[in-house]
């Protein structure tokens, strides 16, 4: 009886004094908020917000999404957090940079090594002054060398929830058709490879309840002709087709350091697929005696893992 009077009490208190309780919460999914006490929650609507959230994060705030997002750049996520997608969707632009970084890396200092470099033969040559040339093998000792090693230090202790929802990384481009009648730019040019949508650079990512689609490897692009040489053996070849993009893993693990848990019944990756070879170009039309050649159409993108440990 206690109990429910002193939270009636509470529950008229906040309405008559105009306070208001900003506890955590989720809008529209039946999630749950891992933190603690001290924790804040951090509810956002576009990218703009969620950038300004994930620079103003501590350590173990939640994010929450309250609609589906575009993103234009990439998101940092360097501290300890959890980022609940409550049923919405992140998908990221096919800018080949935008993509979700879980983890920190910082330069420390230089290494200095010494490398062994292997004896070997090279060939020198020489003028005579008649202007014939003449060659001769020179023998090279093995030696050391100094080389200098970059040293970074990795935020291992950072522990990244992303749950409830869809992480996308859209299409890659098709490669531009190459333009008739040109010198040098009658060749398709090669479809768009896409990166992983979440990269995993140090630290434990825990990924609950969530889909992650890698993008589509985009198209290449058809060839055109070439420009005649005006001469009377011809000219104009047809362009080669550009090659298709390969099709983006889902999630990339950069070191053997790093964790990446995941419930096999309710995370799924689905990597993306490969794009498809131009189509080859024709020859110039307006050759005079002889015809050029047809170009080559070009190959088809590969498939990758849905997983890729680089």
């Amino acid at each position: 009886m206690f109990k429910k009077g002193a939270i009636l009490c509470l529950s008229l208190f906040t309405a008559i004094s105009g306070l208001s309780i900003n506890a955590c919460y989720a809008r529209n999914h039946d999630s749950v908020t891992d933190s603690s006490d001290s924790s804040k929650c951090h509810n956002v609507n576009n990218f703009r917000d969620l950038l300004n959230a994930i620079s103003h994060v501590e350590k173990d705030d939640t994010i929450i999404l309250e609609s589906d997002i575009i993103a234009s750049g990439t998101l940092n996520l360097k501290k300890s957090m959890c980022l609940d997608l409550n049923g919405h969707s992140i998908s990221f632009e096919n800018n080949n940079d935008y993509k979700i970084v879980v983890g920190e890396k910082k330069f420390d200092h230089k290494e200095t090594i010494e490398v062994w470099v292997p004896g070997y033969y090279s060939v020198d040559t020489t003028y005579a002054s008649d202007g014939t040339k003449k060659y001769k093998q020179v023998w090279h000792d093995g030696h050391t060398e100094k080389k200098y090693k970059d040293v970074y230090k990795y935020a291992d202790d950072v522990f990244v929830t992303i749950k409830n929802g869809e992480i996308k990384k859209l299409n890659g481009r098709r490669g531009c058709d190459g333009t008739e009648n040109t010198w040098f730019k009658y060749n398709g040019s090669d479809g768009q490879t896409q990166v992983a949508p979440i990269e995993s650079l140090s630290g434990t990512t825990d990924l609950k309840n969530i889909t992650v689609f890698g993008g589509n490897g985009g198209d290449g692009g058809d060839g055109s002709y070439q420009k005649l040489w005006h001469i009377i053996f011809g000219g104009g070849n047809g362009g080669n087709g550009g090659n298709g993009g390969d099709g983006g893993s889902a999630v990339q693990v950069d070191r053997k350091e790093c964790v990446v848990l995941y419930d096999k019944d309710t995370t799924k990756f689905i990597p993306g697929k490969p794009g498809k070879g131009g189509q080859a170009g024709d020859v110039n039309n307006d050759y005079w005696l002889y015809r050029g050649w047809r170009g080559h159409n070009g190959k088809d993108g590969r498939d990758k893992p849905a997983i890729i440990f680089i």
